[in-house]
């Protein structure tokens, strides 16, 4: 009786035991458990977002179009939609034209026979810094937001709040920018200017000081042509009057005898 008293009681144990264990297994992870899984969660979402950040979207590919990734051994055909990473490579061909999207709206529009290199985009004082590395070729930019640089050989040019286009031609060394709007800044190894809306500066090479003059007929055309976003300032620019656009001379936004419209 007594050694089958003792196999009942240890029976119960045992079933009170497996009882515990079950509902030990049922109940809510400890909260500091749970503010740690929410930290992982969370720090995913912010690696999503800086992904997103450091680098632009392939919005337009007209033509022979191709970017280089970090991760790619090769160039290889852009398509609407495509990512273009940081450190990554678009390039151009002959009667091709390419627009990339920056996650804060900026614009970039790539003109034929051009190539680049995304070095840099990240956060900063005054809103989002992306910089350009361009061999050669020409872009147009349109900020909507922080800061846009483009280096090339000869030198840098930056943008804030305003419309720069940027060329540089690798056989000759000319270096040459147009600020359609704002305030548009060129760097060389000899000088530095800032130009506002309606001014073009152009350099042979990098030893060369840059100065401001007006932007020509030209000019405003090369803007029209080639980037509807244009359509929108090309009017309000210092050389213009309503929806009339002249050559202004002496760049004192009025126009005067021997100043032809556009």
């Amino acid at each position: 009786m007594q050694t089958r008293a003792h196999r009942v009681s240890g029976l119960l144990s045992a079933l009170i035991i497996a009882s515990l264990v079950l509902t030990a297994c049922n109940l809510p992870m400890p909260t500091t458990g749970q503010a740690n899984n929410n930290d992982q969660t969370g720090d995913t979402t912010n690696l999503q977002t800086v992904t997103q950040i450091e680098s632009a979207v392939i919005g337009e590919a007209e033509g022979d179009v191709a970017t280089r990734n970090p991760s790619d051994a090769d160039f290889v055909a852009a398509q609407i939609g495509d990512t273009l990473e940081l450190n990554g490579q678009l390039r151009t061909g002959e009667a091709s034209r390419s627009r990339i999207d920056f996650v804060d709206g900026t614009v970039v529009r790539v003109g034929p026979s051009t190539i680049f290199t995304l070095t840099e985009v990240s956060d900063g004082d005054n809103g989002l810094l992306k910089r350009l590395e361009m061999e050669f070729g020409k872009v147009w930019i349109i900020l909507n937001g922080g800061v846009l640089e483009v280096d090339t050989p000869a030198g840098m040019a930056s943008v804030r709040g305003s419309y720069l286009a940027v060329r540089y031609n690798e056989d000759t060394g000319e270096y040459w920018i147009t600020c359609l709007e704002g305030t548009c800044t060129m760097q060389t190894d000899a000088g530095e200017v800032t130009l506002g809306a309606g001014q073009q500066a152009s350099v042979m090479g990098a030893g060369e000081a840059p100065s401001g003059e007006p932007m020509t007929e030209e000019d405003f055309q090369d803007w029209l042509d080639n980037n509807p976003e244009a359509q929108l300032v090309a009017f309000d620019a210092p050389n213009t009057i309503s929806n009339f656009v002249w050559f202004d001379e002496n760049g004192n936004g009025t126009q005067e005898d021997g100043e032809f419209g556009v």
